[in-house]
């Protein structure tokens, strides 16, 4: 489970990503953005709290009370200081193999994002990005872009 607290910087970090994915879902898609103090249940009925999070309304069309009881499109992950390469692998999975198209893995130390998501053939492809590289929806948010730059400026 991700930490519900975070430290200054990655809080920073969070809130700018949350910025600019705000700006494009309420522009362009229908669905909802949400911080970390949010619950989303992994199909092995783990309650997680992303950084930040996407999920659409097409999968769940209406806002209730309590915990969202499935795992967010989207989920993008601060490698804390303190976990490990295979930490941050089994949440990666957890979300991925409950439902999750896609999750971004932000690495404050090296300044660089690792985005993870289902190929077509069934594995897993892993893209990495520096801060001369740019985010986008890879299908999920069509025309998205987000500078890795900005979210460590």
């Amino acid at each position: 489970m991700t930490d519900i607290w975070l430290d200054q910087q990655d809080a920073v970090y969070a809130t700018r990503i949350t910025y600019y994915l705000t700006g494009y879902v309420l522009e362009n898609v229908s669905g909802y953005v949400t911080a970390s103090t949010t619950p989303y249940t992994l199909s092995d009925g783990q309650l997680v709290h992303p950084e930040v999070a996407y999920l659409s309304k097409d999968r769940y069309p209406k806002l209730g009370e309590g915990v969202f009881p499935l795992a967010p499109d989207l989920a993008v992950l601060i490698a804390h200081r303190q976990k490990t390469a295979r930490d941050m692998r089994e949440q990666v999975m957890g979300y991925l193999n409950s439902g999750t198209l896609m999750v971004w893995v932000i690495y404050p130390q090296d300044r660089a994002v690792d985005v993870y998501r289902h190929s077509d053939r069934g594995g897993i492809i892993v893209q990495n990005y520096d801060q001369s590289g740019t985010l986008s929806g890879e299908g999920l948010f069509i025309g998205f872009q987000l500078r890795v730059k900005n979210i460590f400026a």
